[in-house]
């Protein structure tokens, strides 16, 4: 059910996107960096539980760089170079290190773009002397509202309200094409909430004229509440069976919410 909730607010979002006309070089919006009736943006401190605001695509590193693929991003951890390819990430402002490099210590922040994303993309890792490589995946997801008003964007992520981290899965890999996963499945663990709660939440991320929509709900199973996927974080282990050494990196995808 999480699924197909998700996919439909997917759906909706890219049906609103490509009928909006104006043009824009921007990045896309991500979660509470959409604005709220009060003008504000909502923040926290917590990379896991906060909402997403976009920042600048990634620059080319080089020119070398720009030679293996216009379409592929390097990423620089200490130890372990990993290349992904074939879709658009933009350095997350959550990274310390300077987006110019790409380079992070053992954690990387990624913007996904509206409907470019990593499934079933490949990558590659760029040292050789890794000779097994383990990929598992978690999913961060958090409440959102789905309005049935007139609005640019008819989807508001509570992004510093409560969440859920799933568990990591482990990914079934081939080591001659390493893939992102596809049609990994999550156990659910709804979100539990009592409607003051979710009403107060909703006035408080999402604005006024939000919350008068569902001020007068009197049940939570009538709220217009849905789940939504707002990160899925890649944890590449990398091992070198002649050595015994094994490292842990760990790459983050927040999902759009809007165009």
């Amino acid at each position: 059910m999480r699924k197909i909730t998700y996919l439909l607010s997917v759906l909706l979002l890219v049906s609103a996107c490509s009928s909006d006309q104006r043009q824009s070089d921007t990045a896309p919006k991500t979660n509470e960096q959409v604005k709220t009736d009060s003008g504000q943006e909502a923040s926290s401190d917590d990379p896991t539980e906060e909402g997403i605001h976009q920042t600048e695509p990634l620059l080319e590193i080089n020119e070398a760089e720009e030679a293996v693929a216009d379409d592929a991003t390097t990423v620089y951890f200490n130890d372990l170079s990993i290349r992904l390819y074939d879709f658009t990430v933009y350095w997350n402002y959550h990274n310390s290190e300077d987006k110019e490099t790409n380079h992070a210590d053992s954690l990387a922040h990624f913007d996904l773009d509206l409907g470019d994303w990593m499934h079933d993309k490949s990558f590659e890792i760029l040292e050789d002397q890794y000779d097994n490589i383990e990929l598992y995946v978690q999913e961060i997801v958090h409440q959102s509202m789905d309005s049935d008003e007139f609005r640019e964007v008819s989807l508001c992520v509570m992004g510093t309200w409560k969440a859920d981290t799933s568990d990591w899965v482990k990914i079934d890999l081939n080591q001659n094409d390493y893939r992102f996963d596809s049609h990994t499945e999550f156990p659910e663990h709804p979100i539990s909430f009592t409607l003051d709660d979710y009403k107060q939440a909703v006035k408080e991320h999402c604005g006024e004229s939000w919350f008068e929509e569902i001020q007068h709900i009197d049940s939570t199973d009538d709220l217009p509440a849905s789940e939504f996927t707002s990160q899925y974080r890649y944890k590449f282990v990398a091992r070198n069976s002649q050595t015994g050494r094994t490292i842990e990196r760990i790459i983050s995808f927040y999902t759009p919410t809007s165009c």
